[in-house]
């Protein structure tokens, strides 16, 4: 067993001083210190002790200054390693402030290896640095401030064996060209596999133009931003007749720019700069906050309204920007026309406000309290009341309320949804000479013979042209019965000025090119042609389309056809233009995998992408890259697929093929209850875990007595049940809940809710009976007992790797390794790293555990420490590996240094993979590698 913090400490004085100090008591005999670099006082057999008075101790113009603190009265000390050692280096008992710093290299030429200025309990510096067999470190103690005093050093052999420090390589970068020619955007958890292979996931998002040119990427993830830095995610674009595009987007590494609106230009194909946060605006100040995803409206002239705050203002402002001048038009908690004050400038969801030619923005105005709500009429100096909360319907009825975003056209006609006291949610469009016109109600009847149910979706919003023809997404009640029985279907419906009848234009019984529609969006755009843009979701795939009054598909894209450029889009908020053009948001999630040798990594190659078929001619749509799991040369995942109304977990083989593991809607072993989902964000469920052709997973169900189960598939024989909630433990406990699988050929462990309390749960390869291996209240090997078993477990072989909290131990949480000798502890809060850093905590987050490797022996772990945010750790064969740390220099290819890690690190055999963000470098996310030798 490794000994502890305490326990090192006090061998270190015991054997290596304790005797000492009892002989130097009875007869003191003070060492005059090695005052210089040159005069080091060697240090010989380990244990080593020394006691000095540093008081008149100087300091050499050509000594270093230590990187943790000062360096004044410091003495020298050199060591030479027979054989690889970890070296400890301990002060404790010194009456001063104690800094010690390691070097290699000569007197004057010497380059730090090592600082510690005091210990996490204060006081004394403790110190751990590898020193390979042959080499010599020189090692400095110093003052702290200034005075020195009596000096104990202690230097012995670490009980932790510590390797050499790993240095990282980048696998790739979020800046670097994925094999659909664009850059990674968002990289998600890496997995470390034999043969050298990592696999992780990553997710583009950006923004993209479709027309009779075919696509065009404007914006991506990681693309470079024209106000500094890389764009992140962005918001709804809007287009104009020209195909000019404007989008709010969020910058990573920019300088002093977190957020602003940019423009495309079609005519050019150059994005510039609207306006972003630093920017000075007309209020006096600079721009400090557009908000999350914030609109921006784009007339035909090249106009753009949107809300933002100046540091001069406690409020927010709608502004118009005008060829290069931007105007307040007006702030918050100014007066408005229907009484009490404006409050929805600051509102964070888009769609709230619309802009045309004339330089006139249509808003509404939430109200608050007492404040009523309304729909405004904003131009440069004035505003205007269109309708009011409250105001008299010709109906007899008042306005209760309002929906959404209203739209203007170059007519000033204003389109706007409220609810009518008397005959419920009302479509009007307010013409620019006045009067009030309703165009459509809940419980109309379409041409069609459909009802009209309910305006479809929270955020719903009309479109309208300059000829008054008005797009809406309602939902119908298919078989003509008034008030609706059945509103479970989605339409897109077009009134087309001055016919009085609403028409479909695309519904449930449509030829969508990829099967029957099943699902549309709330968001709609119509151009002066009268076609109408939409996404929506078919039964075989999702796209974005553009439908004639004549409800023929002219133009689409068609994201699911695995030939089309930017295959495999989701796509959401089309606008179009008169030129059959459509801008849409949309994002794409793949799996990929690397191969990395001593010489430098290979390229990178698609495992599995949105599109990919799997058995039963399935068509994977969506990959949850966070359930992504791997061991060997298998890979399992949640996702869903064209074919299925819910989740899926695929297994992805060597050879490319899919297997589907389990679907939504599947009967279980046995054919009692039913799949209900796999999602791995829930509490309840966890990410699924895959040795060969195993697999390890948690379902939610719909069953007559459980719901929720673990389960196991083999490839070749099927889904097995290993346990259901309410199950009976050996212990007379029953399973209240599952969470974390992790499974080997042979067995799976779990940790599971009991009536009894948190307990690891082993399942046997055949399934139950279960075994309860470690529970809380179970007897600790560092004392005490077991408290919480606060993240995951992982299973390799034999051995369980586990974190817990610990009641009356010598620690207050550690990782342990179960095998069949019983429990070993690995690392401890309190433990030392090598640079002088002390373990404040094993157990950074709850929801993330150890990561064992996935072929020979060894575990991977996050830890808090005293001087850095987080450091990662892995043991082998007893060897302890610092792999990473905050803070440290990154490699040129990426640049800056690392600012903080995700908590997931994978290992295999010699080496670890990991993701982290780097601060001042040329990517805002990359996946690093450590090697372990």
């Amino acid at each position: 067993m490794k000994a502890n913090k305490q326990s090192r400490i006090s061998v270190s004085i015991r054997v290596g001083g304790l005797t000492l100090l009892a002989m130097l008591a009875a007869s003191p005999t003070w060492a005059l210190p090695s005052d210089t670099c040159l005069g080091a006082t060697p240090i010989g057999a380990l244990p080593f002790f020394e006691s000095s008075d540093t008081t008149l101790a100087t300091v050499d113009p050509g000594d270093p200054i230590p990187s943790c603190a000062g360096e004044d009265n410091n003495v020298w000390y050199s060591f030479t390693a027979v054989g690889d050692t970890s070296l400890l280096l301990d002060t404790a008992g010194s009456t001063f402030d104690a800094v010690v710093s390691v070097y290699q290299g000569a007197c004057g030429v010497l380059t730090e290896v090592g600082c510690s200025e005091e210990s996490s309990t204060g006081g004394a510096a403790r110190l751990i640095v590898p020193v390979a067999g042959g080499d010599t470190v020189l090692i400095s103690v110093s003052s702290d401030p200034a005075g020195g005093g009596t000096l104990d050093f202690i230097a012995d052999a670490s009980a932790t064996t510590w390797g050499p420090t790993s240095d990282l390589e980048v696998v790739v970068a979020s800046s670097d060209l994925n094999p659909f020619g664009s850059t990674f955007g968002t990289l998600h958890r890496p997995i470390a596999m034999k043969s050298k292979q990592y696999v992780f996931a990553a997710t583009d998002e950006g923004i993209f133009v479709h027309g009779p040119a075919g696509l065009i990427e404007v914006a991506l993830s990681g693309d470079a931003s024209p106000s500094g830095g890389t764009f992140s995610s962005f918001g709804e674009p809007e287009m104009n007749a020209l195909g000019d595009v404007a989008f709010w987007a969020s910058i990573d590494g920019g300088l002093g720019v977190s957020t602003g609106f940019y423009l495309y230009t079609a005519a050019t194909g150059l994005i510039t700069t609207l306006v972003a946060e630093g920017d000075v605006g007309p209020g006096g100040g600079t721009f400090r906050k557009f908000g999350n995803r914030g609109q921006i409206s784009l007339n035909d002239v090249g106009d753009v309204a949107f809300v933002g705050r100046e540091t001069t203002q406690s409020e927010a402002g709608l502004y118009l920007l005008s060829g290069a001048v931007t105007t307040l038009m007006a702030l918050e908690r100014d007066p408005g026309p229907c009484g009490g004050d404006i409050r929805s400038f600051d509102r964070e969801s888009p769609r709230s406000f619309d802009l045309n030619d004339n330089g006139v923005v249509v808003l509404h105005d939430r109200g608050h309290g007492a404040d009523p709500a309304g729909v405004y009429k904003f131009i440069v100096g004035g505003v205007s009341a269109v309708a009011c909360e409250g105001a008299a319907l010709p109906s007899g009825g008042v306005i209760d309320q309002f929906f959404a975003q209203p739209v203007i056209n170059n007519s000033d006609d204003v389109v706007f949804a409220f609810e009518d006291s008397v005959l419920g949610k009302t479509l009007a469009v307010a013409p620019g000479t006045g009067g009030l016109n309703p165009l459509v109600r809940v419980n109309d009847v379409l041409t069609t013979g459909e009802v009209v149910c309910d305006f479809a979706g929270k955020r719903f919003a009309p479109a309208v042209n300059d000829l008054k023809d008005v797009a809406i997404s309602i939902e119908v009640d298919t078989g003509g019965v008034a008030p609706c029985v059945a509103a479970n279907d989605e339409i897109i419906a077009l009134r087309q000025a001055p016919a009085a009848a609403l028409s479909s234009v695309a519904s449930l019984a449509s030829a969508c090119p990829f099967g029957a529609f099943e699902d549309f969006s709330a968001d709609v755009s119509i151009n002066g042609a009268a076609e109408v843009a939409f996404t929506a979701q078919c039964a075989n795939g999702h796209g974005a389309f553009q439908v004639t009054p004549a409800g023929v598909i002219s133009s689409g894209m068609q994201v699911t056809a695995p030939t089309t450029v930017g295959a495999g889009f989701k796509v959401a908020f089309p606008s179009t233009n008169v030129a059959g053009t459509m801008v849409v948001r949309g994002h794409r999630s793949a799996i990929y995998g690397r191969k990395c040798t001593i010489a430098g990594c290979g390229v990178v190659a698609t495992i599995v992408a949105p599109l990919d078929i799997g058995p039963g001619g399935k068509v994977v749509q969506e990959i949850e890259p966070e359930s992504l799991n791997a061991t060997t040369s298998r890979i399992v995942f949640s996702g869903k697929t064209f074919n299925t109304t819910g989740e899926s977990v695929f297994l992805a083989r060597r050879s490319g093929a899919l297997d589907i593991v389990a679907d939504s809607g599947a009967l279980l072993p046995g054919g009692v209850g039913t799949f209900f989902n796999f999602t791995s964000d829930s509490e309840a469920l966890a990410v699924p875990s895959v040795d060969g052709r195993h697999v390890q997973f948690v379902a939610q169900l719909d069953h007559p007595t459980a719901s929720v189960g673990m389960f196991r598939y083999v490839r070749g024989v099927g889904v097995l049940t290993m346990a259901l909630e309410g199950d009976l433990l050996p212990s007379g406990a029953t399973i209240d809940g599952f969470r974390s699988p992790s499974v080997s050929a042979k067995t799976g462990v779990f940790s599971g809710d009991t009536s009894a309390g948190d307990c690891l749960i082993r399942v046997p390869k055949t399934g139950p009976p279960l075994i309860e291996e470690v529970c809380v209240g179970d007897v600790s090997p560092i004392g005490g007992t077991y408290d919480e078993i606060e993240v995951p477990p992982s299973i390799r072989r034999k051995s369980i790797y586990f974190t817990t909290t610990v009641s009356g131990g010598s620690h207050d949480a550690c990782v342990f390794q179960r095998g069949v000798a019983g429990d070993r502890e690995l690392l401890c809060d309190t433990d030392e790293l090598p640079g002088g850093d002390w373990i404040d905590s094993v157990r950074p987050y709850e929801t993330y555990g150890p990561s064992a490797t996935v072929r020979g022996k060894g575990v991977v772990f996050v830890v808090e420490s005293d001087r850095f945010f987080q450091s990662i750790v892995a043991e082998r064969r007893g060897v302890y590996t610092l792999v990473a740390q905050a803070d440290q220099a990154l490699p040129t290819a990426v640049g800056g240094v690392l600012g903080s890690m995700d908590v997931r690190p994978s290992k295999n055999k010699k080496s670890v993979v990991f993701l982290g963000y780097p601060l001042g470098g040329s990517a805002r996310v990359a996946i690093f590698l450590g090697r372990l030798g």
